[in-house]
């Protein structure tokens, strides 16, 4: 009898050091940070396009780059940006202003405005599987927005309006996730002396855009 109770309680330890060890385990694994890194082709789908943040969300859109610019669909730019653009039954991408109009061909180096012709090292536009294309950096020249374009992988920052930014210098080495969840995916890693711009705070974290242009 004696002996049946020893093994009652040693089986009860053990039982309950294993439940300990359970238990443990799992919190720790709910505390703990994630140690994966984000797989940039497959995040940003970049055999579509260069990724676009519109706002600092990332976009449905993919942006095309060529001749060291990126470019945007019309309809999209119309959309989103600037709805003064169209396409012509001809093709040709227009942009009405309140006094005339600027006419620009595809694969065309240069346009006119007020008397006056700019030329460009790069063609304003072109087409491409029926859309017209239209480069981002002529978009900007009528439109209120900026840009920031950042390369490996290729994304492109479109900020509608003017906006203030909150400037920050890191003081302590940080991961930069994807999401503001400890298991997100790694994006980056930020170390102190880094310049970051804090775009928003929640809880326990702090979404910025880093100087290389990663958002998270």
């Amino acid at each position: 009898m004696e002996n049946s109770r020893k093994y009652i309680l040693v089986g009860v330890t053990v039982t309950a050091a294993l439940l300990i060890s359970i238990v443990a385990w799992l919190l720790i694994s709910q505390l703990s940070y994630g140690k994966e890194w984000a797989d940039y082709d497959e995040m940003y789908r970049t055999d579509r396009g260069a990724a676009v943040f519109l706002d600092d969300s990332l976009a449905s859109e993919y942006a095309d780059s060529r001749f060291d610019q990126f470019y945007l669909t019309v309809d999209f730019v119309k959309a989103k940006l600037n709805d003064r653009f169209y396409v012509s039954d001809e093709g040709v991408l227009m942009y009405t202003l309140p006094e005339e109009t600027v006419e620009v061909s595809p694969e065309q180096r240069q346009y006119t405005m007020e008397g006056k012709t700019t030329k460009t090292e790069w063609p304003v536009c072109f087409t491409q599987d029926g859309r017209l294309y239209v480069a981002v950096e002529f978009v900007a020249l009528f439109t209120d927005m900026r840009y920031l374009s950042y390369r490996e992988p290729e994304r492109l920052l479109i900020y509608r309006g003017s906006r203030s930014e909150q400037p920050a210098q890191v003081t302590e080495e940080a991961q930069v996730r994807y999401v503001a969840d400890r298991k997100s995916l790694i994006l980056t890693e930020v170390h102190p002396g880094d310049e970051v711009c804090v775009l928003g705070a929640a809880e326990d974290w702090t979404k910025v855009r880093t100087a290389a242009g990663f958002i998270g």
